[in-house]
């Protein structure tokens, strides 16, 4: 087959909040979820020359609120209601995300 990927598909158990908010902050840096899951695994098991570094929380929150902010446009201007169901599930994760990293900024956990 020629399209075939190289490795299997797997499926993975991620909060929404976190899920969202990757996909986002993964392409603010030229990346996206599964290539920082690839290299979380090659990380923790110890490839050679890996190095894994965490993007900065102000960042992190500047990103998160841009795409809040755009989903909730879309939330408003969406007539279907399906469709704005998940949109409305997906701010929600967003906005839960960025509270909290901006708890997370104001030093707890």
């Amino acid at each position: 087959m020629p399209n075939q990927p190289k490795t299997p598909s797997r499926s993975v158990r991620v909060d929404d909040p976190e899920w969202e908010a990757a996909e986002p902050a993964t392409r603010r840096y030229d990346s996206d979820r599964t290539k920082v899951v690839k290299q979380f695994f090659d990380w923790y098991f110890h490839k050679p020359g890996v190095e894994l570094e965490r993007p900065p929380l102000t960042d992190l929150a500047e990103i998160i609120g841009e795409e809040a902010r755009e989903v909730e446009k879309a939330v408003l201007s969406e007539p279907r209601p399906k469709e704005r169901e998940k949109l409305e599930r997906r701010s929600r994760a967003l906005a839960d995300m960025l509270a909290k990293i901006e708890e997370r900024q104001r030093g707890g956990v």
